[in-house]
C-alpha cells in the first residue's frame, strides 16, 4: 500500500490522534513484515508529532514524540540499520528525560552520551504521569534492544537494568531494600 496518509491533516486538534494511528500502523506493517511500508508511517507519524512539539506543548503530546521515536527504532533495527535504530531509541529516552528535567528543576548534563540518568523518583512520581514513567521504561527498554542488536550488549544490560528499575517503580509489590 503505497499511499499518502497525510494529505491535508485537518484542524490540529486532531493531530495527535493521527499521529497515534500512523504509530500503530507502522508497528502493524513491521508486524507482517512490510518494513518499508512501516517505515513510511512512522516517519509520517514523526513528521506530525515534530510539528506539534512546542514549548506549550502537554507532557502528553511530548511523550507521543517519544513513542514514534521508539516504534521508529525498532523498524530501522527490523531492517538492521542499526545506526539509525541507536540514534531513534537514544533521542525517545532523551525526549522523556528532558520531561523529566523541567518537572524537577535538574540541569541538562554537561556530557551527551548513553543516558543513564538518576533522578528523585519520589517527586518525580507526584509530577509526572504513571504512563510517562512507563513510556520512560519502555523507551528504556527499546534503546536496550536496539544496542543488543547493535552488538553492544554490556551496554544494553545497563540500560535494560535501568528500565527494570524503573518499571519496578510502578509496581505495587514492595520495593526490595
Amino acid at each position: 500500500m503505497d499511499c499518502q496518509y497525510v494529505q491535508n491533516a485537518g484542524r490540529p486538534s486532531y493531530l495527535p490522534y493521527l499521529v497515534h494511528s500512523l504509530r500503530h500502523l507502522s508497528v502493524f506493517y513491521a508486524d507482517i513484515n512490510k518494513l518499508d511500508a512501516a517505515l513510511h508511517a512512522i516517519e509520517e507519524s514523526l513528521r506530525l508529532s515534530r510539528s506539534l512539539q512546542t514549548s506549550a506543548a502537554s507532557e502528553e503530546v511530548k511523550v507521543q514524540l517519544a513513542g514514534s521515536l521508539a516504534t521508529s527504532s525498532a523498524v530501522f533495527s527490523a531492517k538492521n540499520e542499526h545506526e539509525k535504530a541507536l540514534q531513534d531509541a537514544h533521542a525517545a529516552v532523551e525526549v522523556l528525560e528532558t520531561i523529566f528535567i523541567r518537572k524537577v528543576n535538574q540541569e541538562h548534563p554537561m556530557e551527551r552520551g548513553f543516558i543513564l540518568r538518576e533522578f528523585n523518583w519520589d517527586e518525580l512520581l507526584d509530577t509526572v504521569s504513571d504512563k510517562t514513567v512507563c513510556d520512560y521504561a519502555r523507551a528504556l527498554h527499546t534503546f536496550s534492544l536496539t544496542l543488543e542488536n547493535a552488538g553492544l550488549v554490556a551496554d544494553a544490560a545497563k540500560i535494560e537494568i535501568k528500565a527494570l528499575e524503573t518499571f519496578r517503580l510502578l509496581s505495587p509489590l514492595p520495593q526490595p531494600k
